[in-house]
């Protein structure tokens, strides 16, 4: 069975964008996506996840919120939160929630997250919680 990489975003656009910027890591991963912190839960909930990328700014659940249960319930599964926001109590906030690593949105953000994404994977060994 593939490994599973989950983007979630609720932005459609900024969400595919991502999983193309991820294509090289289609032969061995399954990508999915979700649209909201809820509907990431729902996909928590029905199994394995290798990696979670998620937005910070979502309504309802947010990134920070969608972490802080991964560290509780998935404790070894990476998350790499992507924002628009740089101020650094952003990047503390992430830091102290367990994000994995944060990604700004801009500058060289497709090779950053492209790198992180891989890192992530290599240091879990493409094994999340199950």
């Amino acid at each position: 069975m593939r490994k599973h990489v989950l983007i979630v975003d609720d932005d459609s656009d900024l969400a595919s964008f991502v999983v193309e910027t991820l294509s090289w890591a289609s032969e061995n991963y399954r990508i999915s996506v979700a649209r909201s912190g809820e509907e990431a839960l729902e996909q928590l909930h029905r199994g394995p996840v290798d990696l979670v990328i998620t937005d910070l700014r979502m309504p309802g659940i947010d990134g920070l919120m969608l972490i802080r249960w991964l560290r509780a319930f998935r404790p070894r599964t990476p998350a790499i939160l992507m924002t628009g926001d740089t101020r650094r109590d952003v990047e503390v906030k992430a830091c102290h929630c367990g994000a994995w690593r944060m990604i700004p949105k801009s500058g060289d953000f497709p090779r950053q997250l492209e790198r992180a994404a891989r890192e992530a994977l290599a240091a879990s060994g493409g094994r999340g919680d199950g």
